[in-house]
């Protein structure tokens, strides 16, 4: 099969996956939070990575979706009608998503982070834990080192350049280099906060009092956040379990059916 008929083929069904979304908005009182849905049985909620949104997750909503129902909120500052009025904290990203997820009313859900959603996925549980039947953090962010802010820099571009080598600069320009720059051009001051979010916010204050069950995924080629946060969130979670999988920093992302059986 030629490209133009590949890339054809891909449109047509990335079509077909769009047409099959639930899409609405929910309204809290930092703002409104856009979210994607497919499927139905145990939900899953999803909370992708820095600067990118919910459209970036169709492979994730197409695959996961076959035997569970899954939610994809845009993380607040990432959409167009969600703008903080001030720097947010960790406590007002925790409000605004806990308001999200009493409003869509969802009974016992696993809830997945990745990246710097991971964080997200953090806060949530810390004020909806016991509503919550189990966390997954992938690849997050979230245990500050000693790198320096050229150095963050320096491994996301090395990142990037993993990424389009291994999965396609034609995939990754459309699941995750189109909503980078729309955030980049049109988002910038969220956009440049969260950066800064990302690399400050130690999780492990947080997550050192959970309970539920937690399973730690990590790509094996990630680069960018390396597998050794996993360990050390262990150390004060000693019951999280730990899994590596194949692919690089955003693998859920290319390849979901990795994740598929840890759910």
């Amino acid at each position: 099969m030629d490209m133009p008929l590949i890339l054809v083929c891909e449109f047509s069904y990335n079509i077909q996956i769009m047409n099959s979304l639930r899409k609405y908005s929910i309204s809290t009182s930092h703002g409104t939070i856009h979210t994607l849905e497919r499927g139905s049985g145990t939900p899953v909620v999803f909370l992708h990575g820095w600067s990118v949104n919910g459209f970036t997750c169709l492979r994730i909503l197409e695959t996961l979706s076959k035997h569970h129902r899954v939610l994809v909120p845009t993380i607040p500052g990432f959409s167009p009608s969600f703008e903080w009025k001030k720097k947010p904290t960790p406590e007002d990203f925790s409000d605004a998503l806990s308001q999200w997820f009493d409003a869509v009313h969802i009974s016992n859900p696993i809830v997945i982070g990745h990246s710097l959603g991971g964080v997200m996925a953090i806060v949530l549980t810390q004020a909806r834990e016991k509503s919550i039947k189990k966390l997954i953090l992938i690849d997050t962010v979230g245990v500050p080192g000693e790198r320096h802010s050229k150095d963050w820099v320096t491994s996301w571009l090395n990142k990037r350049v993993n990424t389009y080598k291994r999965y396609g600069v034609f995939d990754v320009a459309r699941y995750v280099d189109k909503s980078f720059l729309k955030n980049a051009a049109f988002r910038t001051k969220d956009f440049l906060y969260l950066s800064t979010f990302a690399r400050h916010i130690d999780i492990r204050d947080y997550i050192k009092n959970f309970t539920l069950p937690i399973m730690i995924l990590w790509g094996e080629e990630d680069i960018f956040t390396p597998v050794s946060i996993a360990y050390e969130l262990q150390k004060v979670t000693p019951h999280a379990e730990i899994k590596t999988v194949p692919g690089n920093h955003d693998w859920p992302v290319f390849e979901p059916t990795f994740l598929e059986p840890y759910l």
